[in-house]
């Protein structure tokens, strides 16, 4: 079975509110990729409550190829915000795993991910197993 995701890249929550009601009759899921926004201030419940269909959170920092430029500490405030607002899934970097613990779990599902924009590693199947054993529900390589 082949799915479709969408990456939305909005400017602000407006905008990206909009991008999920355009992709929702043809995307299986929405990437919603919070480091790209502008508006840092955006309210993230509202946001999530009017989605149409199954979200990826994603809050890239710059050291795995995203835009956030806030602490580390409150991009990950922004992702346990998404988990307690129940968002479908969490993409949390591979080099933050540790933080799992202190996620609500209930409802979401953790993407745990790594990105080398350099060359394909040699050790794939070891980093899958390492991100499994951290406690992904889903790996991204």
């Amino acid at each position: 079975m082949t799915s479709l995701a969408v990456s939305i890249a909005a400017p602000d929550a407006d905008s990206a509110l909009a991008a999920l009601h355009q992709a929702a009759p043809d995307a299986d899921l929405a990437e919603l990729r919070v480091d790209l926004m502008h508006d840092r201030d955006f309210e993230l419940a509202s946001l999530l409550e009017a989605r149409s269909l199954p979200v990826i959170v994603t809050c890239r920092p710059q050291r795995e190829g995203g835009r956030w430029q806030g602490s580390e500490t409150n991009r990950l405030n922004v992702l346990r915000a998404a988990a307690d607002f129940q968002t479908d899934y969490i993409d949390l970097e591979w080099d933050a795993a540790d933080e799992l613990a202190s996620f609500n779990r209930h409802r979401s599902r953790f993407i745990l991910s790594r990105h080398d924009f350099t060359a394909m590693p040699a050790n794939l199947p070891d980093q899958a197993a390492a991100l499994w054993a951290a406690g992904a529900d889903v790996v991204k390589l």
